[in-house]
């Protein structure tokens, strides 16, 4: 896991922008920081980091906080260099913690949509916002990859490294 940029087109089907964009859609950016993130669990209660209107568009850049970033720096797979600072104070300053291990960006708010109305999110763009990765494989994963992880591990890897098997 680790971060990834994507560009969505948000479309509220019931305030009637939702057939075409607007050329004076807004653009936004949204950073993933201590103030924009939470980590392990979804809930309504969220307040909203970014409120939009139907047919803006949103830039969002995801990261996994869930390794230690000094384990990253100790594995020497990248430089300490490497490792963007927002993955640092994430990790450092988030203590709010659910039982889960993603971290999410957002929640983001749709200027007139209610509960239970439908959204659309056109992915425009993903691409890649660090160059490296790390996978890990827990005991009850053992019904994928083989099933032969039988403790915790995991691999931290610069991304042009190549691909391995489980076997």
């Amino acid at each position: 896991m680790s971060g990834n940029i994507i560009r969505i087109a948000v479309i509220f089907a019931g305030i009637g922008v939702a057939s075409a964009w607007n050329a004076c859609a807004a653009e936004y950016i949204l950073m993933p920081s201590p103030q924009t993130v939470h980590i392990g669990f979804f809930s309504a209660a969220q307040k909203p980091v970014l409120t939009i209107n139907s047919g803006d568009i949103v830039t969002i850049e995801t990261e996994s906080a869930e390794l230690d970033p000094a384990e990253i720096d100790r594995s020497g797979a990248v430089p300490p260099s490497v490792v963007p600072e927002y993955v640092r104070s994430i990790y450092r300053e988030v203590t709010d913690r659910g039982a889960g291990r993603a971290v999410l960006t957002g929640p983001i708010f749709i200027n007139g949509a209610m509960p239970g109305d439908v959204l659309e999110a056109r992915i425009l763009d993903i691409d890649l916002a660090v160059s490296y990765g790390f996978n890990s494989q827990r005991p009850y994963s053992r019904d994928t990859f083989c099933g032969s992880f039988r403790s915790i591990s995991g691999q931290k890897r610069p991304r042009s490294h190549p691909v391995s098997s489980c076997r």
